[in-house]
């Protein structure tokens, strides 16, 4: 399992860029603890750690889980950084990510966006770099394992975990992640982006958002229908307290979380 890296220079704890409490008011948790949540639930939807069956340092780059029944592969990312907690850019979207300063309760106020840097293609963008890059590890730790462990007839899917990262809402991730899988990695089948021990309030409904999940279109039938009951389940999960108890976040007018 791997995580985005959560310290600052020196390897010191960056308080500004990485507080230790959000904006809802609840406890962030270690991607570790993350990490040992989603070991129990994946043991009980009965897949293996690669580690158990390979150990620690195998010749391949090796995915976290699989299912040798179904010949199955998942790769779990803990996103731990926030890439906009000081406001940032989303090129793809030509959209901007504002970062609160004074803010009041109907979202008035002053907010700022810090500009990044331009990539290599010479675009400012805050994020699209940073998750092409994790999907291309999730990618080929996907194809090394089906190559390795399936002799390349498997599925292969990923998890990404917004722990820390939550200052973009779930949907606009899951937008750029459709994109970016439109035309590349396509030992990723499928994936799914949760909220683990947190979600986001529907505007006007009591229910919340915690999971979204989604398969390539040439995804076996058989294949797909598991992954979304599996997608279920992990919700099911979650409820239960799986992750602990679940703090909604509700989006207000003008919120950070909703890329313009």
């Amino acid at each position: 399992m791997s995580h985005e890296e959560k310290l600052g220079p020196e390897g010191k704890a960056d308080r500004k860029r990485y507080p230790t409490i959000p904006a809802d008011g609840s406890e962030f948790r270690t991607p570790q603890v993350v990490e040992s949540e989603f070991d129990k639930f994946f043991s009980s939807e009965g897949l293996q750690r690669v580690s158990d069956l390979v150990g620690f340092s195998p010749n391949f780059a090796n995915a976290d889980y699989i299912s040798k029944e179904f010949k199955v592969a998942v790769e779990l990312k803990v996103l731990d950084k926030d890439y906009f907690w000081e406001g940032g850019i989303i090129n793809r979207l030509c959209g901007f990510v504002p970062a609160p300063v004074r803010v009041n309760e109907d979202g008035t106020g002053s907010y700022t966006v810090a500009l990044p840097p331009a990539n290599r293609e010479g675009k400012h963008d805050s994020f699209e770099e940073p998750l092409r890059r994790i999907l291309k590890k999730a990618n080929r730790q996907l194809r090394e394992t089906i190559d390795t462990m399936f002799e390349g007839k498997g599925a292969g899917f990923v998890v990404l975990a917004m722990n820390r990262f939550r200052s973009l809402h779930m949907g606009v991730v899951q937008q750029l992640v459709d994109q970016l899988l439109e035309d590349e990695f396509s030992s990723i089948s499928g994936y799914m982006l949760c909220t683990p021990g947190w979600g986001l309030l529907i505007p006007n409904e009591d229910q919340g958002l915690i999971c979204c999940i989604s398969s390539r279109d040439d995804v076996h039938p058989r294949l797909r229908r598991g992954w979304w009951e599996l997608g279920a389940n992990w919700c099911q999960f979650a409820e239960e307290g799986g992750h602990g108890k679940i703090t909604m976040n509700r989006i207000k007018p003008g919120s950070p979380r909703d890329a313009r």
